[in-house]
């Protein structure tokens, strides 16, 4: 027996949930938004004229927008757990390093000390 489907796709668009003259773009079960220049976020509203301006490089597309407050403070926050983790990887290849002479020169001594060099 065949049932009809009887649901039906709701423009979410229709409470213009786009704020700063963003532009709503309805999907299924759901919407994004379409910012006008200056503005990011979920709902255009993130930015603008606020005296700082940020130039932040969107990783997925490469492109680049303005934004100021919390996008600002998201791209710090970016930068500080990639300056963090090229430290940590720094430190464990060094101290990699170090052990390994540490290992050579134990190993020299070890056979010097048995008249096997020199």
């Amino acid at each position: 027996m065949d049932f009809p489907c009887f649901l039906s796709d709701i423009d979410e668009c229709s409470s213009s949930p786009c704020q700063h003259h963003g532009t709503c773009v309805d999907g299924i079960a759901g919407y994004t938004c379409s910012c006008a220049d200056g503005y990011i976020g979920t709902h255009c509203d993130t930015g603008g004229k606020s005296g700082r301006t940020l130039c932040l490089i969107e990783l997925t597309t490469g492109t680049t927008s303005t934004a100021g407050g919390a996008g600002a403070t998201m791209v710090v926050v970016v930068v500080v757990v990639v300056v963090v983790v090229v430290v940590v990887v720094v430190v464990v290849v060094v101290a990699v390093a170090v052990a390994v002479v540490v290992v050579v020169v134990a190993v020299v001594v070890y056979l010097e000390s048995r008249c096997y060099l020199f």
